[in-house]
Parts: C-alpha cells; structure tokens; sequence
C-alpha cells in the first residue's frame, strides 16, 4: 500500500510542472482519480462506522449518517457537531453503540495520524535527510512504517479493552454491556479491522494532498512533500481547532516550518482548502441535503 501510494504521487510529480493548470490537458484525468479517492475515502469511513455501530446499520445508512455529521460538524470546535449527527442518524436504539464507535473510531484514525506524524517529525528534525528506516529497492522509494505499525498493532489490544468499558460507563450495568457485546461481531475482530481500516483512510487522502500540491505547481522531492504533510496534519490534530480553520492553518504551518519554500508558497496556501472543500465541503452538501429529506419525512 505504501508503494502504491508513493508511485501513484511521483507520477503525478513527473506529470506536473509550474506551467499552471490552464494549460495542461489531463488536469480533467487527475480531477477524476481526486474525486474518485474522495468516494473512496469516505466509503472506508462508512465501512469502518456500519462495522463498529454493528449488525442493523445499512451502508446507506452509514453514509447518510456520515454526511449529515460533517453538514453538523463544520462550524463545532473539536468535532462535536459531527458526533452530534452521526448519532443522531441512528436509531434511537443504537445511538449508545454509536457512541462507543465514535469513541473507538476517532481514537483510530487519531493514532494512525499521531504515529504518521511522529515518524513525519523525525525526518523533519533529521534536517530532511529523509524518513527514519528509508529503503529504496528498484526504484520504489519509502518510509519504513515497521516500527509505526507496531505501534498500531500494539494500540490493537488497548482498544480492545477500552471498547466494552466505554460500553459500560454509557450503559451503567455490566450485565447489559455483556448482552449488548453478544449481539456484535468479536471485538477481535471487529477492531483490529477497524484500524486497518483508519490506515487505509490516511494513505488515501494523503495522497490526495501530494497530487492536489503538484496539480497547483509543487516543485520539492516527493519524500519531502510526504514529509510536510505528516508533519502539518499531525500538528492540525493535537490543536483545537475548528474544522473550517484547519485548512487555513495547514497552509500557514507548512511555511512557518519550511520557510525556504517561500517560492511554494502557491500550493502550499491553496492545495489545504482544495482538499477541504473536496473531502468535506461536497459531503457536507449531501448531508444536508439529507437532513431537509430527514425534516421533510418527520414532518
């Protein structure tokens, strides 16, 4: 996944050059594949809701549900309003296990971009000397992500167990959490696949980031672009920020840390909202949409 992710963006690299968008015939193609990683993005993410909310949640459902959070969710600090609307999509009776896969599901997708970043950092402070365990064997350079996925499959089992104590705090009685954990898949299963599940989830629009930058005239070695962008959204996580802000602060993060690329200073500001807008802006239109139909039906 990791080979395929880096040649899919150093052939977007190869294609493009600084001579603007306008003048280029397969800016259409590449428009395609962005939107299409888009679709893909979001149908891991529904994957991993309907798998976590359990049996009784259609995909449909999930990504209604999914859309109508991020439609609630953009203008709530810390994402609250798009927990809010993922649960509030869901059945009565399946909002108490919705709140536990919201709880675990976040908590995934925040340790895949944290242990990313971690290693993001790393190379950053090497002084750019490239990502920690490099390799490159017959042309298909990367970082190592042993390490970090060791890191993951050690979260695996600490998930695991948090999972039914999350169940239990919002249930109150053991005796229900264990009856509830008995209608859903094993947790063995069920999480460890939901990890997986998050990975998946990062490599896709992280690559969509690099192709957005190289569209827009990005110049820098891709290492050093995979770089970047583990090191700004590992930044744009652990601050508290509102969800349409984060563009504007990727943007200004990656030149305050890569003052040099002054003259990159094009894509680094636009490639953030670009991405925002394809990933959450559209989605955020269907989940209102949704809502209105939702509105409409109770009426």
């Amino acid at each position: 996944m990791t080979c395929l992710f880096m040649k899919v963006c150093q052939l977007a690299a190869d294609s493009f050059s600084l001579k603007g968008l306008t003048s280029r015939a397969d800016v259409p193609v590449w428009g395609a594949v962005l939107v299409a990683l888009m679709v893909i993005n979001w149908y891991l993410e529904a994957v991993k809701w309907k798998i976590l909310c359990g049996e009784g949640v259609t995909m449909r459902e999930a990504f209604r549900g999914i859309w109508i959070g991020l439609a609630t969710g953009v203008l709530t600090p810390g994402r609250w309003g798009e927990a809010v609307g993922r649960l509030g999509s869901l059945p009565s009776v399946k909002r108490l296990r919705g709140a536990a896969a919201w709880c675990v599901g976040g908590s995934l997708q925040w340790g895949v971009t944290m242990v990313m970043g971690i290693v993001a950092v790393g190379s950053y402070l090497q002084g750019g000397q490239g990502w920690p365990l490099a390799w490159n064997w017959k042309g298909w350079p990367g970082p190592s992500l042993a390490w970090g996925l060791a890191i993951g499959v050690a979260a695996i089992p600490v998930s695991w167990r948090i999972y039914p104590r999350i169940l239990r705090f919002l249930n109150g009685t053991k005796a229900a959490v264990v009856k509830t954990a008995c209608q859903f898949r094993s947790l063995s299963v069920m999480v460890p696949l939901a990890g997986a599940l998050s990975f998946l989830r990062y490599f896709v629009f992280g690559t969509q980031f690099i192709l957005i930058l190289y569209l827009l005239g990005f110049s820098q070695p891709l290492i050093k672009a995979m770089e970047m962008t583990g090191l700004i959204f590992f930044i744009t996580t652990l601050l508290p920020l509102w969800p349409v802000s984060e563009p504007v602060a990727r943007g200004s993060l990656a030149l305050l840390f890569y003052p040099h690329w002054e003259s990159q200073a094009g894509p680094l500001i636009l490639a953030p909202p670009l991405l925002w807008l394809l990933n959450v802006g559209i989605p955020a239109l269907g989940g209102l949409v949704a809502l209105h139909l939702k509105g409409k039906q109770s009426a």
